[in-house]
């Protein structure tokens, strides 16, 4: 820990204790608060990594990361650090093993769930990364350990109806406001209470998201939202009465939290259970779009998933979507297949091609291949 002092000429300075003697250095400033967060930066140059506990570690790679991610992920990295001091010691980064990473899992999974230990998990596996990247470690002791495994659930949406009976559930009109928007437009949270009015744009129908110096979007991928017909009649509704689109009294940036917990108030009076979200309203808007028969590959960058992969779990929505989708062969199938008589009737030939063994297709294959 390094001490300010501040000399006669007015200069504030950082004493650090390094290799059993102080070290002086200039902030070159006469600003205390600034001194403060120069002297902050200046001391990963006189730790020694061979000390570097995990509490160590999780300070300083909390600070590391403001500014790249969200705050919410990195409150995900500080909590997950603390978990594993807590339960396998503030030992040296360099002293963790495999072991430990198992004995983890054990003791975390009797007192949260297997989902929250698994995300801890992935925190905690990038976190090692890093530190193996910053020559802290050799070596990432979570790569040689597997993650609990958890049950694929599916997320969870509202029906139309169930919407509507939310939105009656409160008299909150921002609230109300913030639900339809996020539910037509699919946005995280997050982003909902970081759009500002100028990233609205009408002409075009869409709203753009963009990283800020303040906010970082998920994987920091930027993106534009098309916004829908009630989604422009709502934004007629609201009052301009400050750069965000959504707001607090005094005209700041809304919290996600305060919008989550209001949104809480609001689902139980309705009579939902634990496992809605304000989240969910994001699992919502696109079920809806796939029930809809819009296409995953437009669905995903509506969403503003990586993978497509990610956003193939709402296809459970529509079943009634797939089966009309493999309808429309019918109409293509209709010439060739007028009436329900069995293959070997219609098509001799190829009734006769399809019941030979693979093997015995062979000749057949150079006339096939038109």
């Amino acid at each position: 820990m390094a001490s300010i002092i501040r000399r006669k000429n007015g200069v504030f300075y950082g004493v650090f204790s390094f290799k059993g003697r102080r070290v002086w250095r200039s902030t070159g400033t006469h600003s205390c608060e600034e001194a403060k967060s120069i002297v902050h930066s200046m001391e990963g140059d006189f730790v020694t990594w061979k000390k570097v506990t995990v509490g160590i570690f999780r300070e300083q790679l909390t600070e590391i990361l403001k500014g790249q991610l969200q705050d919410s992920t990195i409150a995900l990295f500080d909590q997950a650090l603390k978990k594993l001091a807590e339960l396998v010691g503030d030992k040296l980064l360099r002293s963790v093993g495999p072991y430990d990473v198992e004995r983890f899992k054990s003791l975390r999974l009797k007192q949260v769930s297997a989902t929250r230990v698994a995300i801890e998990y992935r925190q905690l596996k990038a976190a090692f990364s890093r530190a193996v990247q910053f020559g802290i470690i050799q070596s990432n002791p979570f790569k040689e350990v597997k993650n609990v495994r958890i049950p694929e659930k599916d997320p969870l949406y509202l029906t139309p109806a169930e919407f509507e009976r939310l939105l009656e559930s409160t008299s909150d009109q921002d609230l109300r406001a913030i639900m339809l928007f996020g539910v037509c437009t699919s946005m995280r949270v997050g982003e909902i209470v970081n759009v500002r009015w100028p990233d609205i744009d009408i002409v075009n129908r869409v709203v753009h998201l963009k990283n800020r110096p303040d906010f970082v979007l998920k994987g920091k991928r930027q993106r534009s939202v098309p916004l829908n017909d009630t989604c422009l009649s709502l934004l007629e509704t609201l009052d301009r009465k400050s750069e965000f689109l959504f707001c607090n009294r005094k005209g700041g940036k809304l919290s996600a939290r305060w919008v989550s917990e209001r949104f809480r108030r609001a689902k139980e009076k309705a009579g939902f259970p634990k496992g809605i979200h304000m989240h969910s309203l994001r699992h919502t808007g696109a079920s809806w779009l796939v029930q809809a028969g819009v296409p995953l590959a437009y669905v995903q960058r509506i969403l503003g998933h990586y993978s497509i992969t990610t956003t193939q779990v709402y296809v459970h929505s529509a079943p009634e979507y797939l089966q009309e989708s493999v309808v429309r062969l019918d109409a293509l199938l209709a010439s060739i297949y007028r009436t329900p008589k069995p293959l070997q009737l219609i098509a001799p030939q190829l009734g006769t091609a399809l019941a030979k063994p693979l093997a015995g297709r062979e000749g057949d294959s150079a006339s096939a291949a038109g």
